[in-house]
């Protein structure tokens, strides 16, 4: 567990950088994704369509919608990663744009990997819910039964089992891109050429997916999320009451410097993770440029054994 204790230390100095460039990342890329649901001059096309066929409009449309969510969060995670590498001391010229285009491959995994694993968890949560008592009486009248559906997946074993295996998929989805995704982002260079995405797969998965599952659990259980939502349910109240030139209401002092310090906290918890992404990809390279050596070495033929293969040469040669 070297690389844990490794990236808690490298993460102080990953935090002051990340947060410096993070702004740059998440703000434009929050812009298109509210452009893309709002835009006016798209939204009539939408509701038209929508009207048109809504089960497929309304699906294609969600879709697209949480694809640009993913990529938005694996290009936040990269450049994370580029903040850990600088703050273990390698830096590189960055090219934007293949850092988007890298992104989006990993988007694209990761969308098919939740799709999957939602049609196979859905699936097995909705037979056993409409093999229950009330799955028939839902069936015969869904708005009025939705109480009971919540109820039933929240409590049922089964229905639990599979939500704890479902978090625990996306959790190490996560670690098993990591390493891959701290490659990437240090190869979006204009100096390198052409390398593949997903270079070092799988690479300490152990000690990431620990990780990821630790500080999750811990910021769930001490309310960070809860807290961080409060805040931005709060705020995003204010900017309504001030576009709509209604009074102000500030959230509590108290509950903005909880959901400060929560959100900062959230904040130093993915550095943690970026760093051991950027440590998992130098043990990589390392291990890798090692055995390269070795096999130089170990193809390194004596003066002798050179000798004698250019006198076996030319005796064929000689026909003798």
């Amino acid at each position: 567990m070297t690389l844990l204790f490794q990236s808690f230390i490298l993460s102080f100095s990953t935090l002051w950088r990340y947060l410096i460039v993070m702004p740059f990342v998440v703000i434009p890329g929050f812009l298109v994704l509210m452009t893309f649901t709002v835009l006016p001059i798209l939204m009539p096309i939408v509701i038209a369509l929508f009207l048109a066929a809504p089960l497929l409009v309304g699906g294609l449309f969600w879709i697209l919608f949480c694809f640009l969510f993913i990529a938005l969060s694996s290009l936040n995670i990269m450049v994370g990663c580029r903040a850990a590498f600088q703050a273990m001391g390698r830096h590189n010229e960055l090219d934007f744009g293949r850092l988007v285009a890298k992104s989006f491959s990993f988007s694209a995994v990761q969308m098919l990997a939740t799709v999957f694993l939602t049609l196979v968890l859905g699936g097995i949560i909705a037979v056993t819910f409409l093999g229950s008592d009330g799955g028939a009486a839902f069936l015969a009248n869904p708005a009025g039964n939705l109480d009971y559906l919540a109820g039933f997946v929240g409590g049922h074993p089964v229905t639990l089992l599979v939500l704890i295996l479902g978090f625990a998929a996306s959790l190490a989805i996560s670690a098993v891109l990591a390493v891959p995704m701290a490659g990437a982002a240090i190869s979006a260079t204009p100096k390198m050429g052409p390398t593949d995405a997903f270079i070092g797969i799988g690479t300490a998965f152990l000690p990431i997916f620990i990780l990821v599952a630790a500080t999750a659990v811990g910021c769930a259980a001490i309310g960070a999320y809860a807290a961080i939502g409060n805040l931005l349910g709060g705020l995003a109240q204010t900017i309504t009451l001030y576009m709509s030139n209604a009074p102000l209401i500030w959230p509590a002092t108290a509950d903005l410097g909880l959901g400060l310090a929560m959100l900062l906290l959230v904040f130093w918890t993915s550095c943690w993770f970026y760093a051991a992404a950027a440590l998992g990809w130098k043990s990589y390279t390392d291990n890798r440029d090692a055995a390269i050596a070795n096999k130089v070495q170990a193809e390194r033929f004596e003066p002798d054994e050179l000798r004698a293969l250019r006198e076996q040469r030319d005796r064929a040669r000689n026909g003798i």
